[in-house]
């Protein structure tokens, strides 16, 4: 009986050992999809409040002023594109679109008025934000959009929003 009781404990540790870590990595993907379904839904609630400013000028109003002033048209496709921007910043950092696509949206985006335009004025507040001190994609994904503007602006004039439709 004795030898049977050991066996069973010698056996009985390994299998404890990977239940225990069954349950810490299970704690630690449910922690994970936690931010992950905590963030859409603050991206949510945020468009849904753009999507309101972009409707009506007195919402609008109630956000930071351009830095210049603008038509309120103007305001609106600016507002648009940074809900492009966070869309793209928010694909990249959950993976789903890796570096070498994000330089090719980002290249193809910047050879536009409207695009560079926006990062013209919201650059300083995308870098402060994502690249102040910290390291992680949004860090990354704002320091690519900085490299893809420069490199952008030393080809040459963007494509005027007027030419982009015929």
């Amino acid at each position: 009986m004795s030898e049977i009781s050991q066996a069973y404990g010698a056996v009985s540790v390994p299998l404890s050992v990977a239940a225990l870590a069954g349950v810490a990595l299970s704690l630690f993907y449910q922690a994970q999809q936690t931010r992950i379904m905590r963030d859409e839904r603050d991206r949510a609630v945020h468009r849904e409040m753009v999507y309101l400013a972009i409707e009506d000028p007195k919402l609008a109003a109630c956000w930071e002023p351009p830095d210049s002033p603008m038509t309120f048209d103007r305001y609106r496709q600016l507002m648009y594109v940074n809900l492009i921007m966070g869309r793209w910043n928010a694909a990249y950092r959950l993976g789903d679109i890796d570096e070498a696509t994000l330089r090719s949206l980002l290249a193809q985006h910047f050879r536009g008025e409207i695009g560079r335009l926006h990062w013209a004025q919201a650059r300083t507040g995308w870098l402060s934000i994502n690249v102040g001190g910290r390291t992680g994609r949004s860090a990354e994904f704002a320091k690519i959009a900085e490299e893809s503007y420069r490199s952008a602006i030393a080809v040459g004039p963007a494509v005027a929003a007027n030419d982009y439709f015929r």
